[in-house]
Order: C-alpha cells, then structure tokens, then sequence
C-alpha cells in the first residue's frame, strides 16, 4: 500500500516531467542534474558538499530554487558535456548575472584557493600568468615567496639547466 505522502511525491514528479521534459523515463539531462544538484548542495545538510556551499551560507535565488524550466531558460543548455554550472563569484549565489557554463579547467582557475597577481594593469590568477607568460606556475610562485619583485618574476625567462 503507498502513502498518501508518496502519491503525492508521484504526482508532482509526474507533474514535473510532464512540464520540461528533461527528467523522464530516469533519463535526466545534464542540465537537470546541473540544477537538482545545485539546490541540494545549498540547501540539504546531509549532501556530502553541503559545507562548501550551505554550510557556507550560498544560497540558491528563490527564481531557480522553485522553477527547473525558468532557470534552464535563464541558463540555456550547456555548450558541451564538459562544461558545468559555475558561479562567477566564488562567495556569490547561485543567481542569474553570477552563473556560468565551464569547462574543468575554466573551474580550476576560479577557486578560493587561486592566487591573483596584478602586474601592469591586469589581474590573472598564477595559472594564467603561466599561459601568458611561458614560465612556470611553481616557478612564478618560487619568485616571488622569495622576494623577487613582480616585474622579475613574470618577466625573466628561466634559464635552462645544464647537463
């Protein structure tokens, strides 16, 4: 016998499959995971990631947290599989204008824990220094926990070890 509570669980993921489409027959789009696993990472204690975001007090906007299909329409579907929901302000909600699609490394470059460096005029994290430069990322940060000047660090080329 199924509970008044469980027939009405059914109904409403009945209803809502109905409505967009995208989780029906156990099949949910990316998109559908993105935004199921957003809502519980901000707001179900037991989510192995809750501490990193509710716990930390990042909120889902009401707009999102109530409606699938309005925030795949504030979204749009993600570029490619590899890309995933990413919050442009690492300290900001899950809100339209601070959201994102991005790829892994898009990510690994936005962290808490990325080191920003501004030298002449631009700030970049030390990974992009790196691209931008040629140097190292362990090399840059060497330098500079040594005391080298920013100009020095970004700028000299490493020399090349002898044999």
């Amino acid at each position: 016998m199924i509970s008044e509570a469980e027939k009405k669980r059914r109904e409403n993921l009945r209803a809502s499959v109905l409505k967009h489409g995208h989780c029906a027959f156990g099949k949910r789009t990316k998109e559908w995971r993105c935004w199921a696993n957003m809502r519980a990472r901000c707001n179900d204690p037991a989510d192995a990631y809750y501490h990193n975001y509710g716990g930390r007090g990042i909120k889902v906007c009401e707009r999102w947290m109530n409606s699938y299909p309005i925030f795949l329409e504030d979204m749009g579907y993600a570029p490619t599989l590899k890309h995933t929901l990413d919050r442009v302000n690492n300290d900001g909600n899950y809100e339209p204008g601070n959201c994102r699609w991005a790829t892994r490394s898009e990510q690994m470059r936005n962290t808490r824990r990325s080191h920003y460096i501004e030298f002449n005029g631009e700030t970049k994290t030390l990974v992009e220094w790196q691209d931008k430069t040629g140097i190292n990322y362990f090399t840059i940060l060497y330098r500079l926990k040594s005391g080298w000047s920013m100009d020095r660090a970004l700028t000299q080329k490493s020399q090349k070890s002898c044999k």
